[in-house]
């Protein structure tokens, strides 16, 4: 396994372990009715298996998710044995590659259990101080960083606030696979668009948002993904789409816009370019799910960010693309509560 490679699977890992784009619950003021519930069989299990298409590369991985009911109420959800499955169009399964895989499997593995409330509400991420620590051992073994530099960065990434905005990340995940689609009112077939002030990269702004209803989806055929309510049948294809443009540069925007900004730059100072730049984001959201349970078994993201030089008219885009795949344990409590 070369350096290059590995490298490319730590970008894999590091996306996977920051989410992707957000999602936003739709707001109604109660005179539609809704026509989603949330009512997940608890407790429950799945697998998934994720595909990730970011910085250019493509990675497949597969982690076990449980369901449990929390003391005191709510649901806690926990990931486990993860794997990748591919990397860059290489078999990640072989033993040589599990090897040079083992600190990158380590990171992707080290994602917070979700706490979520009774309701589907995302509520929190727990051990985020945890999946810093292991984020800095990765980076320490890749580039050979003294105990010294190890503190200091750790220190940094707690200073910036990226713990924070890991806990609002690790939510994006939730949110895609339910959390989003609960209470819709938009009936099969139509399609409703608003502008609401949300927060895109972390700054709120106000944005186009796109609900599309369409309706009942594919019919994936009996015991395709075995699981309750899992094989399409009653399955409802929701999307959910948001954008925004000519947003100015903000601090809190750095760590999704970082590399383009760096590419922009060159070999220039990054800072010397941010009153210069304006950038755009499209992002989407899909779920092939049971309306009644809101129980998931295709859920997609998408997210460009498209940054622009006032002053020379370069553009340049960032892509990057999540598909999670559900095949549910199949048990007597999820056959009963449905």
């Amino acid at each position: 396994m070369t350096a290059q490679v590995i490298g490319r699977a730590a970008l894999c890992a590091l996306a996977l372990t920051w989410g992707s784009a957000p999602a936003y619950a739709q707001q109604t003021d109660g005179s539609n009715p809704t026509l989603t519930s949330f009512a997940w069989p608890i407790p429950s299990a799945a697998t998934v298996v994720e595909t990730v298409f970011k910085g250019g590369q493509e990675s497949k991985t597969r982690y076990r998710l449980t369901m449990t009911r929390r003391p005191g109420g709510g649901i806690r959800v926990r990931y486990s044995d993860f794997e990748f499955l591919e990397v860059s169009g290489a078999d990640a399964t072989t033993p040589e590659m599990k090897e040079a895989l083992k600190s990158a499997t380590a990171l992707a593995a080290a994602i917070p259990d979700l706490h979520v409330r009774a309701d589907g509400a995302f509520e929190a991420a727990t051990g985020i101080d945890e999946v810093i620590d292991k984020v800095v051992e990765f980076l320490a073994e890749s580039r050979g960083w003294s105990q010294e530099q190890q503190a200091g960065v750790r220190a940094n990434m707690q200073e910036s606030g990226m713990a924070d905005s890991l806990r609002t990340a690790v939510g994006q995940y939730w949110r895609c696979w339910a959390g989003a689609w609960i209470g819709w009112s938009v009936p099969p077939g139509e399609t409703k668009t608003e502008r609401r002030e949300l927060p895109v990269l972390g700054a709120t702004t106000t944005a186009d948002v796109t609900l599309r209803n369409r309706g009942k989806g594919p019919d994936r055929g009996p015991g395709s993904n075995r699981g309750p309510g899992s094989d399409g049948e009653g399955a409802a294809a929701l999307e959910l789409r948001v954008r925004a443009s000519g947003l100015e540069f903000a601090p809190v925007m750095a760590s999704y816009v970082g590399d383009l900004v760096e590419r922009f730059a060159g070999d220039a100072e990054p800072s010397d370019l941010l009153e210069e730049l304006t950038f755009a984001v499209d992002e989407e959201i899909t779920v092939l799910t049971r309306p009644d349970t809101l129980v998931p078994i295709v859920a997609t993201s998408r997210r460009k960010i498209t940054a622009a030089n006032a002053t020379t008219e370069e553009q340049l885009q960032d892509v990057e693309r999540h598909r999670y795949e559900f095949t549910w344990d199949e048990s007597k409590t999820a056959t009963k509560k449905l």
